[in-house]
């Protein structure tokens, strides 16, 4: 403190920060009214490369609509499990997000953000530090690591993770929670 006042330390630049698109959040009260997407926290496989799981819920059913094994979280991989998931649910009005790569960039912006409006899809943010703002989601990554990602589950190798027994019976019930 006395080191500032006296002009021996020189204030830290403050860096761009994702901006947040809503003022509240939606309603989860319709099926593809609000769908949430995460990635999950990467792991590794057996073969010791990483694997980013990418998962997306409709928010009023709490169906898991996907969980994809990337092998990058970034924003081509994403927008070709984002593109399947339209072509086989349709299009939700809100999509939520945390603050993360690939979702935002600074002041919020992101190609795959940009993307939705162009579909007419609502990005919405939950804010920074609050993962109980996507509760049902994060309560389902619980249950995703617990059943797909236990350590008997984890392949060799990405499409060996993806095929899985425990991944495809996750994949296609409906979360709890």
């Amino acid at each position: 403190m006395i080191l500032r006042k006296e002009g021996c330390i020189r204030p830290k630049r403050k860096r761009a920060r994702p901006g947040e698109f809503s003022d509240g959040l939606s309603l989860q009260d319709a099926p593809n009214a609000v769908w949430s997407a995460d990635f999950k926290g990467w792991f590794r496989l057996k073969a010791g490369d990483k694997c980013y799981p990418l998962t997306m819920t409709d928010g009023y059913s709490r169906y898991l609509l996907r969980c994809a094994a990337l092998e990058h979280p970034d924003m081509l991989a994403s927008r070709e499990v984002f593109e399947a998931a339209f072509v086989e649910f349709g299009l939700p009005t809100t999509l939520r997000t945390d603050n993360g790569t690939p979702f935002s960039r600074a002041y919020g912006v992101s190609a795959l953000s940009v993307w939705w409006v162009k579909l007419g899809i609502r990005p919405e943010r939950v804010e920074r530090g609050k993962p109980t703002q996507n509760g049902r989601h994060e309560r389902m990554h619980r249950t995703l690591e617990a059943d797909a990602i236990g350590s008997a589950a984890i392949g060799r190798g990405i499409h060996s993770q993806q095929c899985s027994p425990m991944s495809l019976r996750t994949l296609t019930m409906p979360t709890c929670g």
